[in-house]
């Protein structure tokens, strides 16, 4: 997982596991633990040093850390609690990603979520203003008008 999940607001958690034909089957999750739960996620199946590869590239613009597999499903599986308590959705890529973990169970540990005790959300570059005004309007419904932080990209500015 991303080493700066928690301090950051969003990071990628993957689980990956070698296939018999060689190859790397690998689940990829885009975690927002500030508010959104789980934002991406997909899976893929590629060969191993391209995975490497990928691996590597990405932890140039966030260092990773080896996690339990049992502690990032239950990261995954609490993340996607926290957004559902306001309405929001895991990606709808989420069940067939989550699928690779198996029988592998979940962890005890648990996790805080949000930033300063409530959430926070913070639109990315590739959201509509419908999806924006879908979130706000999901998020002053379950907790109020103050009830939570955000920063909104509004024509490039933020």
């Amino acid at each position: 997982m991303a080493e700066r999940l928690f301090a950051d607001g969003i990071g990628w958690v993957v689980l990956a596991r070698t296939l018999p034909s060689g190859q790397v089957g690998a689940s990829f999750f885009l975690v927002d633990v500030w508010c959104l739960g789980v934002k991406d996620a997909f899976f893929l199946v590629m060969p191993q040093l391209a995975f490497e590869e990928r691996m590597h590239e990405s932890s140039r613009d966030q260092p990773v850390v080896v996690i339990d597999p049992s502690v990032a499903r239950k990261l995954l599986h609490d993340a996607a609690a926290y957004a559902g308590s306001f309405g929001l959705a895991p990606s709808t890529g989420f069940a067939k990603a989550e699928a690779l973990f198996g029988e592998i169970p979940m962890a005890t540990k648990t996790f805080s979520f949000g930033k300063d005790g409530k959430p926070f959300f913070m639109s990315g570059p590739n959201d509509s203003r419908t999806r924006v005004r879908n979130i706000m309007d999901k998020l002053v419904k379950s907790v109020g008008p103050d009830g939570f932080g955000y920063i909104v990209n509004v024509d490039g500015f933020a």
